[in-house]
């Protein structure tokens, strides 16, 4: 299957203008250049716009989280207390299912103060 990439439609404009001197010259027939201009102009076409997809946030476990942060997985469960990490519990009442967000985990390695407010 042949893919065609995207071109803006001034390039195809000004491709197709150089190429009609060559089909009045004879040196190129006319109907291949009619055959070129009609893909120019295809790949000009705008494409369709995507459908954003909507992202689950990564999640990390303690372990995951220190070796990011480069402490402890107590450090870790500290800052939870502290309220500077929010956890994830994926079953509830089991200590061996908590995960920590990687985007909060960034936010820290960054500097940036986490918002761990409940809305």
């Amino acid at each position: 299957m042949r893919t065609r990439s995207r071109i803006a439609p001034s390039t195809a404009e000004t491709i197709t203008g150089f190429l009609k001197p060559l089909a009045a010259s004879g040196v190129v027939p006319q109907s291949e250049i009619r055959s070129v201009s009609r893909l120019l102009m295809d790949a000009a076409k705008p494409t369709v716009a995507t459908i954003p997809v909507k992202v689950k946030p990564k999640l990390l476990t303690a372990s995951q989280a220190a070796e990011r942060l480069n402490c402890c997985k107590r450090s870790i469960f500290r800052m939870a207390d502290q309220g500077r990490l929010k956890r994830i519990h994926l079953k509830p009442g089991s200590a061996k299912s908590v995960r920590f967000r990687e985007a909060e985990i960034e936010k820290i390695i960054n500097g940036e103060e986490v918002d761990n407010e409940e809305k």
